[in-house]
């Protein structure tokens, strides 16, 4: 939601955002992803999403929620509406940075559980991946950088890390890799929605839960690594026809497993 406004132009990358005493005091927890901010100083779109997509800051996703649509609980409001006109019908969004509602306190979103926490399948995951990188392929200039400044001219100043363990200078670098997005559960990074671009043509894998995430929290790294491994290894791509192109005497070409069907 926040690269679709600054793409339709109702967002700057410029503007100044006021971090909200909520959004503040999620920077004092130490358990949850986050940047240093200064108490009542505003901070630009730009670095917010910096630090929404690199160290995956919970406080930069709620002030731009709240800089957007007035309050969270109306940004989730949006958020749902998105998912519904992409089809995803099983996903329960209950806030906007992902955190259980149990470390929220009086933040919640109106008449949820404490207990409650967002929820997405693989196949969810996958599909609003593929509409971010389909409309709005410019998160990855974001997404591709290991370090970038945060507020530099400001009282915040600090240098940011991705969380994306696939990008270069890891351990588990992998060339092509340049996104997507780690997360999180049980304030330990063991899912992950990745995109690499091989062999001519992009992927999406999504990694959920990996069980027994490494001390290092590259366990859901080296499972996504295996899994592009098995795709680029089981997928080729090929071009059929041409867009613009006529074919008045179109051959027959095979297809690997096909099967002959019936058309009335």
């Amino acid at each position: 939601m926040f690269i679709k406004k600054i793409s339709e132009g109702k967002l700057s990358w410029d503007t100044k955002v006021p971090i909200s005493t909520y959004a503040y005091d999620l920077t004092l927890n130490s358990a949850a992803s986050n940047v240093k901010m200064t108490k009542g100083e505003t901070i630009s779109v730009k670095d917010l999403m910096n630090a929404l997509m690199l160290p995956s800051a919970n406080s930069a996703a709620v002030a731009l929620a709240e800089h957007i649509a007035g309050s969270e609980p109306k940004f989730v409001d949006m958020m749902n509406a998105q998912l519904k006109a992409w089809d995803i019908t099983d996903a329960k969004i209950y806030n906007s940075s992902g955190l259980p509602n149990s470390v929220l306190g009086k933040n919640i979103y109106p008449n949820s559980s404490v207990d409650a926490s967002n929820t997405m399948s693989a196949e969810d995951v996958a599909v609003v991946s593929y509409h971010i990188l389909k409309d709005y392929p410019q998160i990855l200039d974001i997404t591709k950088q290991v370090s970038l400044t945060f507020d530099a001219n400001g009282s915040s100043k600090a240098t940011m890390q991705t969380t994306n363990q696939m990008l270069k200078g890891f351990p588990q670098y992998r060339n092509g890799v340049d996104g997507l997005k780690t997360g999180s559960t049980g304030y330990q990074i063991n899912c992950f929605a990745a995109t690499t671009l091989q062999n001519g043509f992009r992927i999406i894998t999504v990694i959920l839960e990996a069980n027994n995430p490494a001390t290092d929290n590259s366990t859901a790294f080296n499972l996504t690594n295996t899994l592009m491994n098995h795709v680029y290894g089981s997928w080729t791509t090929n071009t059929l026809v041409k867009k613009g192109n006529v074919y008045p005497d179109f051959k027959t070409f095979g297809i690997v497993d096909g099967k002959k069907m019936l058309l009335s």
